[in-house]
This record gives structure tokens, C-alpha cells and sequence, in this order.
């Protein structure tokens, strides 16, 4: 997540964007991307990811998601102020 989400988050916040929202589906995509690059890594004879490492994929990420923005307290909708949003409280 360092690697991946940590820039992601960063330049959602340097363009005005950083909400719940956009964590989570940036969050969802990275893990389903990283939970199938695993999975066929870590397979004897690297077949392709199937549905279900897909789908635990993004679900993984999803919590992932939806934990950093809690935790962080980004909410779902961005203040109207714009340095609020840019610092992601609100």
C-alpha cells in the first residue's frame, strides 16, 4: 500500500479530489491488481487469476478502502472549503 495507495491518496489531494469515495475505488483496483499478480505468481503453473481471486481481490482492497478513510476521517463528500478539502478533514 505504501508503493501503490500512498501516491495514490496524494495526488487525489493535490488535485481536489480526495474524498471516501475515490479512496475506495482506487483502493478496491489496487488490490484486486495486486491480489491477482499474487495469485498467479504464487501458482506452480502461473495460470491466470480466476473469479473468485478477483473478486477477494477487491474486497480485500475495499476494507482496505473504506479503513483508511475512516480511520483517517476523509468523508464521503469534501468540504465546500477548499483548504478543508485539500487537507481532507471536514
Amino acid at each position: 500500500m505504501l508503493a501503490l495507495g500512498l501516491p495514490y491518496v496524494l495526488w487525489l489531494r493535490a488535485r481536489g479530489y480526495l474524498n471516501a469515495l475515490f479512496v475506495c475505488v482506487g483502493a478496491a483496483m489496487i488490490g484486486l491488481l495486486m491480489f491477482a499478480i499474487l495469485s498467479w505468481v504464487l501458482t506452480w503453473d502461473h495460470q491466470s487469476p480466476g473469479l473468485l481471486q478477483i473478486v477477494w481481490g477487491f474486497g480485500l482492497g475495499l476494507i482496505a478502502g473504506i479503513a483508511f478513510s475512516w480511520g483517517t476521517g476523509i468523508k464521503i463528500r469534501p468540504s465546500r472549503n477548499p483548504i478543508v478539502a485539500r487537507l481532507g478533514s471536514g
